[in-house]
C-alpha cells in the first residue's frame, strides 16, 4: 500500500502500485541499461522515481509531500 501525504495529511492511497504507471520491471529495466551504457547501475536502497502511483495532486510553495509505502520509512520533499 502506498500513501501519499501533504502536510501531514493523506491525500490518496493506492493498492495497485502498478496500476497508473504499468510493471515496475518494464519502466526500471530501460532506466538500468542506460545507466549501464553510462558505466553506472542501480545500487540496493537507491529510489528510482519514474512515475505516479496516484493521479496529479495540486502543490503549492511551501508544502510537504509525502510518500510511505508499506512499513518503510516516508520519503519526503518541501515545494
Amino acid at each position: 500500500r502506498g500513501v501519499v501525504g501533504i502536510d501531514g495529511e493523506t491525500m490518496g492511497e493506492i493498492d495497485d502500485l502498478e496500476g497508473l504507471t504499468g510493471r515496475i520491471e518494464d519502466i526500471v529495466a530501460p532506466s538500468a541499461s542506460l545507466l549501464q551504457a553510462a558505466g553506472e547501475t542501480f545500487h540496493e536502497n537507491d529510489f528510482v522515481i519514474l512515475g505516479s502511483v496516484t493521479p496529479p495532486l495540486r502543490i503549492s510553495p511551501g508544502i510537504e509531500i509525502s510518500f510511505t509505502l508499506g512499513s518503510m520509512k516516508p520519503v519526503s520533499v518541501r515545494v
